[in-house]
């Protein structure tokens, strides 16, 4: 408490800086915060520096104007994603600063868009109109109606060389996909059985040219007799462009000499361009692909041994063996007579064999039979007959191309538990595990819709953060979890924590330390579990002032070292007109950054460990905060102290600024507020010489020379400073208004010298 009485001179210094506090009037805030607090951040006790200014334009994509930006790493550069009102798309690099136009005019729809990173290694980016897009950055690709893979329907066998393949659209629409297919190995059979082998030897395929796979076909001994090989099964179908011509020797294994005849069918399949515009999946033609192997000829093997027995002209015979989608039937056009002894009964039979067939159907073939082959039906047993067949020996029943059913539109979009997630009205979409384009159930993909009453309209954003999808409503938070896929399908856990708060400002929802920052109209929160908290209650002055019109966006920035929270708007100041203003919550502490006031959003990166914020002002680029030499403009309005005594009228007389500035730069002036008004003063340091000088035992100043005999002046870095002036105003609450511009200042202390004067008085207006 001051002393009562009435013309004693009074102190009262301020270092113990607080933070901003609007809620309140000057007069009713706490005594160690802050009417308004620009550009000076309140480190501690007797510690306010001033903050660093923004870079120049660092990127420009004038004429256009952007509407979002994203920060997205690829390949371990972070970028910036901008897109623009005319539907246009640029990236900056953030450690070149250069600009790639990766979306003409009209690629986009000009709003709604946005944009997530996928690993390192794409961008994934939904348009309300336009449809789902991935960007590598070289390549946009719009997976909308697009091939997104291969089915290979039957495999066929014979093929000695790769075809082509051609996708043609089954009449209307799409731009032309392309693709490949490589040939696996189908079947194969024992040439030569070799010796010394054992059982588990696995054996490669010589010779043939690889595939990009580099994959050579692979067989695994599973019987042996006496070394030879009686039975083996295939353990890996290979990648080839062209295969080894047959028999092929096979290498490994202990033992030596095994050989085989092995078919290769169509497997391993490419999609090189997606194509565009499907609105049905396209046909797939492929070139070297002929009608199937037909039967040519057909004879009798031997007489009457394989000829059988029984038969009679007219029985209609089925060719056993091979592959094929229609077998080979005969009809016997003749018999012959043959006779055999009975051992049993001691005497000679007569029986019927065949003699002469024709083809009734002569088949069709993906694997050709072996020669001599046998046959079922008819009257008789046991005939055989050797087959000649037609067609190179390829064969081919279809391959399937499979088009995209990525969502047509969106507004929000994430990756999270390996998928990307996007939020279209009240659906969210969701791809397969460990893929950014394929949504198919068939792999796992899929889709719901949040039907519950607390979603009060659509989808605005979904953020991941702590082991969650949080997935924001205009007054909603739901947050997913769990995902796991179960007999085929993704089961998750999804559940409602906030009915009445959630948020319209998609730029705002932001992860801080092990919460969610974001911002709504009435006030910024933080969501810690499941239980959004305001932490703005020391704004509130500001709100009614914030236009809504334009975006809030939020970040994390380092500020002494230490992470802070920081949110930008546009503020209609009462004084200076509608600029961005920036609000930063450091050590529970609020205070204003300003960085130009045509700024409109900005985003964090995290490209050199430590965040850093970006800023647009629709048209370029900046870096904020980091300018070290610049001047920049500095606001220091402190409480209206009582003094102890509300009622009493003080005097101030003296005002004291103590301060470090670069360079004994005189750059502070201020005034001494009070509930009625200002009055303005210049501050004057105590001393404001440039130069520090050196002084002998007998207080005489010493020259320094050089070796030319020219005075050397001791110029100082930066330098303890008191401003003060001599004020006269008086009011019943006193503090200080200040401004400053010197980079790199530093506050320590403030005082203000009065006297306290009458008690009850009404003071003029």
């Amino acid at each position: 408490m001051a002393s009562s009485k009435e013309g004693t001179k009074h102190t009262h210094s301020f270092s113990e800086f607080g933070g901003v506090n609007t809620q309140a009037a000057p007069q009713s805030i706490g005594d160690n915060e802050f009417s308004w607090l620009e550009n000076v951040a309140p480190i501690g006790h007797g510690n306010m520096i001033a903050m660093n200014g923004p870079s120049g334009v660092l990127a420009t994509w004038s004429p256009d104007v952007s509407y979002y930006i994203n920060t997205v790493n690829l390949n371990g550069t972070d970028y910036e994603f901008v897109f623009c009102a005319s539907g246009a798309a640029y990236t900056v690099n953030l450690t070149t600063n250069a600009v790639v136009k990766f979306a003409v005019a009209g690629t986009f729809s000009g709003y709604g868009t946005a944009v997530c990173q996928w690993q390192n290694s794409a961008a994934c980016i939904i348009d309300p109109t336009k449809g789902y897009f991935t960007y590598t950055g070289g390549v946009l690709s719009l997976i909308n109606g697009t091939v997104q893979s291969i089915t290979v329907a039957n495999a066929g066998s014979g093929y000695t060389t790769q075809p082509s393949i051609t996708f043609s659209p089954p009449g209307g629409g799409g731009t032309t996909a392309t693709g490949s297919i490589d040939l696996i190995l189908i079947t194969a059979t024992l040439t030569a059985a070799g010796s010394n082998y054992h059982v588990g030897d696995v054996l490669t395929v010589s010779g043939g040219t690889l595939g990009p796979l580099g994959i050579p076909a692979q067989f695994t001994v599973s019987a042996v007799t006496t070394g030879a090989i009686t039975g083996f099964n295939i353990t890996n179908q290979g990648d080839y462009i062209a295969v080894p011509a047959n028999p092929i020797a096979l290498t490994g294994g202990l033992g030596s000499g095994a050989t085989v005849t092995a078919y290769f069918g169509l497997g391993n399949p490419v999609v090189i361009n997606q194509g565009s515009g499907y609105t049905s999946a396209p046909q797939i033609s492929i070139s070297n692909s002929v009608t199937a192997n037909t039967c040519t000829a057909a004879a009798c093997i031997g007489s009457p041994t394989y000829g059988g027995n029984v038969y009679t002209v007219g029985d209609v015979l089925t060719v056993l063996g091979g592959a094929y989608t229609t077998a080979v039937t005969l009809t016997v056009t003749s018999v012959a007579t043959g006779f055999a002894y009975s051992h049993q009964t001691n005497s000679t039979y007569t029986f019927n064999y065949v003699s002469g067939v024709s083809i009734s159907n002569a088949g069709n073939y993906s694997v050709l039979p072996t020669n001599p082959v046998a046959v079922s039906g008819g009257h008789g047993t046991n005939a055989h007959f050797n087959l000649t067949f037609s067609g190179s020996g390829q064969s081919y029943s279809g391959l399937v191309a499979n088009l995209s059913v990525a969502p047509p539109s969106g507004t929000s979009i994430a990756s999270y538990a390996g998928r990307i997630w996007v939020g279209s009205n009240r659906t969210v979409s969701f791809t397969s595990p460990g893929s950014n384009f394929d949504f198919t159930s068939a792999n796992a993909g899929g889709s719901f819709i949040l039907s519950d009453e607390t979603l009060h309209s659509a989808i605005q954003v979904m953020t991941p953060a702590n082991g969650y999808l949080y997935i924001f409503g205009i007054t909603s938070i739901d947050i997913l979890s769990g995902v796991q896929v179960t007999n085929g399908i993704t089961t998750f856990s999804e559940v409602n924590i906030s009915s009445a708060i959630g948020s319209t400002q998609i730029m705002s929802i932001v992860p801080y330390y092990r919460s969610i920052a974001f911002s709504t109209q009435y006030g910024f929160y933080l969501l810690t579990g499941t239980t959004p908290q305001k932490i703005s209650d020391h704004l509130d002055g500001i709100f009614p002032l914030i236009n809504f019109a334009f975006p809030v966006s939020a970040g994390q920035v380092v500020v002494n070292d230490v992470i802070c929270l920081a949110f930008m708007f546009n503020y209609a100041d009462p004084v200076l007109g509608n600029r961005g203003l920036i609000a930063i919550l450091f050590n529970k502490k609020w205070f204003f950054v300003s960085q130009g006031n045509s700024l409109t959003m900005m985003q964090t990166s995290l490209s050199t460990g430590t965040p850093t914020l970006f800023a647009t002002d629709s048209t370029n680029l900046y870096q904020l905060m980091t300018n070290t030499t610049a001047n920049i403009n500095q606001t220091i309005n402190t409480k209206l102290w009582d003094m102890g005594d509300s009622v009493r009228d003080k005097q101030a007389l003296k005002v004291g600024i103590e301060v470090i500035t670069p360079n004994y730069l005189t750059n502070i002036t201020g005034t001494v507020i009070t509930e009625f008004g200002n009055n303005f003063s210049n501050f004057y340091p105590v001393s404001n010489s440039p130069v520090d000088l050196w002084i002998n035992n007998s207080n005489q100043t010493v020259v320094w020379q050089n070796n030319s005999l020219q005075t050397v002046s001791w110029v100082l870095s930066s330098a303890y400073n008191f401003y003060k002036d001599d004020v006269q105003t008086t009011g019943k609450y006193i503090g200080i208004s200040m401004t400053g511009y010197a980079p790199q200042q530093k506050y320590i202390a403030m005082h203000l010298q009065y006297e306290l004067r009458a008690s009850w008085t009404t003071m003029p207006t």
